[in-house]
């Protein structure tokens, strides 16, 4: 039992603790924006690039679990109360879209949490082996520090996940869940020496985490020193 808690228990509490806090903490930052200019985000220039690759990459993850995108549209819906959307059809008899459901919705915080940590090892430890990266390591590339700098401001903006994302998010979770365990199943049976790996992959997991939450924080405080000048 203990096993199953640190492998299959510990990759479904990281990926739901991780969606709704990070999603909490880059949606403060956004509201915070707004509040102190006193537009809507679809308004504001500064957050259109955030705005756009949070679509597309739903748009992207869910046309590769097969979902057809009925509807694609960077304007504001004012009764859905969002700034742009994306609307899918799915087979609910089928598990890979299903899956997809699920895994569109949350594909604008990993996706850009993903770029966002790749750019910023171009920018901060280009020359660096990823087990090598510590902080006796970094190399900064300045003018890669600028655009990281820059690209990461911009796309925080993107990375949090609104209501409706969180609802289909929590629709496909389940069967996630039944993956995982099935997976489990079969590593226990064929291969147990695997689950350690599964167990190191987890705690990988949540160092990643706890980076996008650093850099989630830091753009936080970054705008609100700046919105008060």
């Amino acid at each position: 039992m203990t096993q199953f808690l640190v492998t299959v228990g510990t990759s479904l509490m990281v990926l739901v603790l991780s969606s709704i806090g990070l999603s909490w903490l880059n949606g403060a930052t956004i509201r915070l924006v707004v509040r102190r200019t006193g537009k809507s985000n679809s308004e504001l220039l500064v957050m259109k690039p955030g705005i756009f690759v949070h679509e597309a990459l739903h748009a992207i993850v869910g046309w590769l679990f097969g979902l057809r995108i009925t509807r694609f549209s960077l304007r504001p819906d004012i009764g859905a109360q969002t700034a742009a959307h994306v609307e899918f059809a799915y087979d609910r008899r089928s598990l890979r879209q299903r899956l997809g459901v699920l895994f569109s919705s949350g594909a604008p915080l990993w996706g850009i949490g993903v770029l966002v940590m790749l750019l910023g090892k171009r920018a901060w430890f280009a020359s660096v082996a990823w087990a090598a990266i510590a902080p006796a390591t970094v190399q900064p590339d300045w003018p890669w520090v600028g655009i990281w700098f820059v690209v990461t401001v911009l796309l925080t903006f993107g990375a949090s996940l609104s209501r409706q994302d969180l609802k289909n998010f929590w629709i496909g979770l389940p069967f996630l869940g039944l993956i995982l365990s099935g997976g489990y199943g079969l590593l226990l049976w064929f291969a147990p020496e695997k689950l350690s790996t599964w167990g190191r992959l987890n705690g990988l997991a949540i160092l990643s985490v706890c980076v996008m939450a650093g850099i989630a924080l830091v753009v936080n405080r970054i705008v609100a020193l700046t919105t008060r000048l």
